[in-house]
């Protein structure tokens, strides 16, 4: 290369002295003179330099090579049916190899998912459930599985029937347990399932109170539960009882509105939520197929029937032994006074006779009449020796 160089500078100075002799002989040979000079100096001095130069251009051939090599095996993939199928296994293997480690992802989060039941046993930590809402009231979302119930406590846009995977930090507020600041991970406002209301009739409110925190954010019917006090309306709370058991009523958005009318001591029908503030309290529910508070009518008696009634023979009386027996100045009366001592002239109202017939009170009094002569005793048309007639005596005087 050196060579090469100086080859090319005498050259170049050649020509030049041959250029600058038409002016001057003595011109030239010093041109020519300091040009071999000048070019050998060059030379030395840029030695250094061309060792630079060939490595660059030794880098640059083997850069030219390896993007020769490349050309070459993509044009091997592109012409080659070979070695383009081995190409298209490895990148579909890839992406089986990308969807197993997303799989896995789906899989782990899935494990992540805890059951209420877990969350209230380990009491501590941060925890994803999954859920159908039963119910909501601004921030509190009640969460239902099939172990249990929660309050989610922070969260909103949820509405009852949704399925729910949502995650918060465990937290017992008051009594009531509750996964706080809770975010939603995932809503399924087309779900279906649902869960029932437990219901706890008359004296199985007992039951309640006792295991209420089994209940805790589920929904209830509390049947034929007696409103025992409101004196605490004002304050949104109204008092159930049954037997020995009672239930707080607390709702300040329903309270006045389902008990306002109702009268303490009125048998009804409760629809709620069982919720906890330092205790049992629960909270008015309705749907469509569920009323709040529901007055339980009463059952109307039916009628006694004689033939029945269990009959108590061991005291009789002879009503014919009544002194002055003859009642027909009573006949009609649904109320006969007697005297045992006296004529029966109704003077002495301390003694009286009442009769039922099929349940309908009838006079005690029966008026007939025998050869020619009229009778009013204390009877029944139709009696005949050995009937039994429903009488009520009150009072005293006939050795009873």
């Amino acid at each position: 290369m050196k060579n090469r160089k100086r080859i090319l500078a005498f050259i170049l100075a050649g020509f030049m002295s041959v250029t600058t002799a038409f002016q001057s002989t003595s011109a030239v040979v010093y041109a020519t003179e300091g040009t071999e000079i000048a070019v050998e100096a060059s030379s030395a001095a840029s030695s250094g330099e061309d060792a630079v130069v060939d490595e660059s251009l030794e880098a640059s051939e083997a850069g030219s090579l390896a993007s020769s090599e490349e050309t070459s095996d993509e044009k091997e993939v592109t012409e080659n049916p070979e070695v383009k199928d081995e190409a298209l296994e490895g990148a579909e293997e890839t992406k089986e190899a990308e969807k197993d480690v997303d799989k896995a992802a789906d899989a782990q989060a899935e494990v992540s998912i805890s059951t209420v039941k877990e969350v209230k046993e380990k009491a501590s930590g941060e925890f994803t459930v999954k859920g159908v809402i039963v119910y909501v009231n601004g921030k509190n979302a009640y969460l239902q599985d099939d172990t249990g119930a929660i309050c989610l406590y922070g969260i909103s846009g949820l509405a009852v029937g949704n399925l729910v995977t949502a995650k918060g930090t465990y937290q017992d507020y008051n009594g009531l347990l509750e996964l706080s600041g809770a975010t939603l991970v995932e809503n399924d406002t087309t779900n279906t399932k649902d869960y029932p209301f437990v219901t706890f009739d008359g004296d199985e409110i007992a039951t309640l109170v006792a295991n209420h925190d089994d209940y805790e954010c589920q929904r209830v019917i509390l049947k034929n539960v007696t409103v025992g006090s409101k004196a605490d309306i004002g304050k949104s709370k109204v008092t159930l009882t049954s037997g020995s058991s009672s239930v707080l009523v607390y709702d300040k958005s329903n309270i006045t509105k389902a008990f306002g009318d109702i009268e303490e001591g009125t048998k009804v029908n409760v629809t709620a939520v069982v919720s906890d503030y330092k205790g049992l309290q629960v909270v008015l529910y309705s749907d469509d197929s569920h009323k709040m508070v529901e007055v339980v009518s009463s059952e109307p008696s039916e009628p006694t029937d004689p033939s029945v009634i269990e009959i108590d023979d061991s005291v009789t009386l002879n009503i014919a032994s009544f002194a002055g027996s003859d009642v027909s100045a009573f006949d009609g009366d649904l109320v006969v006074y007697a005297d045992g001592t006296a004529a029966n002239d109704g003077a002495n109202k301390d003694h009286e006779i009442t009769a039922y017939i099929g349940g309908e009170q009838t006079s005690p009094v029966y008026t007939y009449s025998s050869s020619g002569n009229s009778y009013s005793i204390i009877g029944s048309k139709g009696m005949k020796s050995g009937d039994y007639y429903q009488l009520t005596v009150s009072g005293k005087g006939y050795g009873l």
